[in-house]
């Protein structure tokens, strides 16, 4: 009886794994094919634009519970230009952007006396033709005029101003456009953060890591997308409103989707490695982004399945420090960089449902 049972059960698996093999095939097909990250029109940011940055930390553990956290970035404060000096603040206008150099007014037209105006003349201070008679109709009896005092002439001012670009406001600059870099990544994940809580189910975006780039310029198409992806969430550190970059309890997966589309032979032997690849990963082995030899091997075979002539860009990369991927060509690149980005939760969603439910499975079937 027992036995009977166990072949039902295994025939009803059997059945409902080529229904989902069906569902996940035809579901390909529906889908619109995605080459290049940027048609989410969403959040990208790229490894090499986080590397070194000032607030910005990478794969540390957390002090309290252990969590593995991938990317943490402080919320630092924009810090204001140092304040000008009395004696030239109305010759110089400075703003709050460390990327815009302040502005040096080249002339200032002030309305007075006619003997004041005389003496500035004697002295030297102003040319006798920068003395004019006011726009304004006078109302009093005091004559006056309206005198244009010239920056080339004012060697003291001209001294003061670059006193102060050089020994203060250049200074603040280089300090502050690396900050302003942090935060402006940090303002990008936290109305990212903001936007995902707000929509909720209705119009649901997914964070993606995105693991081994792949560009290539392929009958026609640019390709520029991760191979590896791996769906992480954005947490706000209570004690100090940092932004914690963590990895979702969700199998990591392979995007193929583009050379699906394109019907690249070697898609099928890939997609057998990377399930090969994960089912024998030794358990002390943690999937992430900083250890390479949890995604690596899929990176090199999917090197030279995809392509003849595709390269590993380790291998020739002579920079190790070099984050940054280089232009699409018409010679297939994957690199070992990562990158960040956001995209609808739509059909691409649905596909790694299908593929999840497809490994428990087949673990029920070893079981």
């Amino acid at each position: 009886m027992s036995e009977d049972i166990e072949k039902t059960d295994s025939k009803t698996i059997d059945r409902l794994y080529e229904l989902l093999d069906y569902v996940h095939h035809v579901g390909r097909l529906n889908q619109k094919p995605i080459f290049r990250i940027e048609e989410y029109k969403q959040l990208i940011i790229w490894e090499h634009e986080l590397k070194g940055k000032i607030g910005i930390q990478h794969n540390i553990v957390d002090d309290d519970d252990g969590v593995s956290i991938w990317l943490r970035i402080e919320r630092l404060k924009r810090l204001a230009p140092p304040p000008i000096p009395e004696q030239i603040q109305e010759w110089i206008a400075v703003g709050n952007d460390p990327e815009i150099n302040p502005q040096i007014k080249e002339k200032l037209i002030k309305t007075l006396p006619e003997q004041e105006a005389q003496k500035l003349v004697a002295e030297g201070v102003v040319a006798e033709s920068d003395v004019t008679n006011p726009l304004k109709e006078q109302i009093n009896e005091i004559k006056l005029r309206d005198v244009i005092f010239r920056i080339e002439n004012n060697s003291q001012a001209k001294a003061d101003i670059d006193n102060y670009l050089n020994e203060q406001w250049l200074p603040w600059s280089e300090e502050e456009k690396p900050r302003r870099e942090t935060i402006k990544i940090y303002d990008s994940l936290f109305s990212l953060q903001q936007t995902i809580e707000a929509q909720g189910d209705e119009q649901p975006i997914e964070l993606i890591w995105g693991i081994g780039i792949s560009r290539w310029l392929c009958e026609g198409h640019k390709i520029n997308h991760p191979l590896i992806e791996k769906p992480i969430e954005i947490e706000i550190d209570r004690k100090d409103g940092a932004i914690l970059v963590n990895p979702i309890n969700i199998d990591p997966t392979i995007a193929v989707g583009g050379y699906f589309a394109l019907e690249n032979p070697g898609v099928d032997a890939l997609l057998r490695f990377w399930k090969k690849h994960f089912s024998e990963m030794s358990e002390d082995i943690e999937f992430s982004p900083y250890i390479h030899e949890s995604f690596e091997p899929v990176l090199r075979q999917a090197s030279t399945h995809l392509s003849e002539s595709g390269t590993y860009w380790p291998n020739v990369n002579p920079d190790k420090e070099n984050r940054k991927p280089n232009n699409i060509s018409e010679s297939l690149e994957i690199t070992d960089s990562w990158v960040v980005f956001a995209r609808p939760r739509s059909s691409t969603g649905f596909i790694q449902d299908i593929e999840r439910f497809q490994e428990k499975l087949d673990e029920s079937k070893d079981t």
